[in-house]
């Protein structure tokens, strides 16, 4: 049976399952998209998109928004998705991932309230398995306790706001974390109004974590973590600390917040650019 066959018929049984909760997003990418929500009320925005040969030969990508969880649960819940795709390897999988996450979250419902005032940014996780790979025990770890180093970009004032990059080359998400940790010891960087996150981590290609935090700053993780996907950079987490000025800088804060970063991931070499006259200059921190 054709891919092409194969995907119609799920995406009608799906459609007969959840009826108008199993949503077309976008026909020409064949992006489908549901809202699981648990019995508490807490929802997941679940996005997929179907490559042309699924389920026989390639993964869906699917993406996450929850923004009541944390972290440790967004990482917990890829890994279980991750796990039903390499163990259903050429098989089709929606019903399994949608059903997943269903009684992921229904076992969140009695988390401590106070976790719905946690600060992150909608947050995607991309898959990207090898077909011939066999299931691995564990994502690998065996770095996270290494700090890396740390470079500091140059700094952008507008209207009395500072903005500053930072980033690093990092293997876990835990080792992202770190270097926030290690950042923060800095006592400037500490008392900045917000330090916006954004990372990337693969392992092997086999598995592909991303997630982003605003710390405050609304949609400024996100726009972040664009900016690693259209530049697709790995293994890397991207940080911006911004001091505000008392002057509102409208959406002039996002090109800042953007330039920022994008002017440390080019003088700690990241990423290429050519330069024309005086090399930027940039600080790094072992």
């Amino acid at each position: 049976m054709s891919c092409e066959l194969l995907q119609a018929n799920e995406i009608e049984a799906l459609s007969s399952i959840f009826n108008e909760e199993f949503m077309l997003e976008n026909p020409s990418e064949r992006a489908y998209s549901i809202n699981i929500t648990n019995s508490s009320g807490s929802s997941v925005y679940f996005k997929v998109v179907l490559p042309e040969d699924y389920p026989v030969n390639s993964p869906p990508t699917y993406f996450i928004s929850a923004p009541w969880m944390d972290r440790n649960e967004k990482d917990d819940l890829c890994s279980k998705l991750n796990e039903v795709c390499i163990e259903n390897i050429g098989e089709s999988i929606l019903y399994q991932w949608i059903v997943k996450i269903q009684d992921f979250i229904e076992g969140l419902k009695d988390r401590n309230s106070n976790l719905q005032n946690m600060k992150n940014c909608h947050s995607n996780f991309p898959v990207s398995i090898v077909s011939d790979s066999d299931k691995p025990d564990v994502v690998p770890q065996a770095v996270a306790e290494e700090l890396p180093t740390v470079y500091h970009g140059e700094i952008i004032t507008d209207r009395k706001s500072v903005f500053q990059g930072h980033a690093a080359a990092v293997l876990s998400v835990e080792q992202a974390k770190n270097v926030l940790i290690e950042l923060k010891k800095n006592k400037k960087i500490a008392t900045a109004t917000h330090n916006i996150m954004a990372y990337r981590i693969t392992h092997d290609t086999k598995y592909a974590i991303q997630d982003c935090d605003d710390d405050g700053e609304s949609r400024g993780g996100s726009t972040l973590l664009h900016l690693l996907q259209i530049l697709d950079l790995k293994n890397v987490v991207v940080i911006v600390s911004r001091w505000y000025g008392g002057i509102h800088l409208g959406p002039d804060r996002f090109k800042h917040i953007s330039n920022a970063a994008r002017m440390v991931l080019v003088s700690s070499g990241f990423i290429k650019e050519e330069r024309t006259g005086t090399e930027k200059k940039h600080k790094k921190k072992s």
